[in-house]
């Protein structure tokens, strides 16, 4: 059994307990925390469930796996092709799905660009003598209720890949 197979279980279940917590927070700084942790947990359930098809697959290096683009690298050099991969891969390209949406929006909350003061929903503080404190919001589209979405859809196809998937 893969080592990624617990990672990718942990990853959904800690998400699970962030959605539970959501519902209750009343103070806005605590929901915030909690939805960008949500989105955290989602992606790297994505990144381990990434590694875990790789492993399955015995690719030779699991831990190289950042991406689908990467995953497929290392199946193409096995000359496989799994359906997993495939189906990641549709999802990845396309712009309406919930693996995309999912990707788009952690890129809009930490990545590049997401993170610089002219960024919508940045804020710079500058107290002197100390590190800026830069405060983020989640993009507005991203709750409580899409992180709920996501997380029923990543569950539900790992769950499906996991029973189709033949170890090679």
């Amino acid at each position: 059994m893969s080592v990624y197979l617990g990672r990718v279980n942990q990853k959904l279940f800690n998400a699970h307990q962030l959605l539970a917590d959501i519902g209750a927070a009343s103070d806005p700084r605590r929901h915030q925390l909690l939805l960008e942790s949500l989105l955290l947990q989602l992606l790297l359930a994505c990144h381990f469930h990434l590694r875990h098809i790789a492993a399955q697959y015995q690719c030779r290096d699991p831990e190289a796996i950042n991406s689908i683009a990467d995953l497929l690298t290392q199946l193409e050099v096995q000359g496989k092709a799994p359906g997993e991969a495939n189906e990641i891969q549709a999802l990845s390209t396309d712009c309406d799905s919930w693996w995309r949406r999912l990707h788009d929006c952690w890129r809009r909350c930490f990545c590049a660009g997401g993170l610089s003061p002219s960024a919508t929903g940045v804020t710079v503080t500058e107290v002197e003598g100390r590190v800026p404190l830069v405060t983020m919001e989640a993009p507005e589209e991203f709750s409580g209720d899409l992180g709920k979405h996501w997380l029923a859809a990543l569950t539900e196809m790992v769950e499906r890949q996991r029973s189709v998937m033949v170890e090679c």
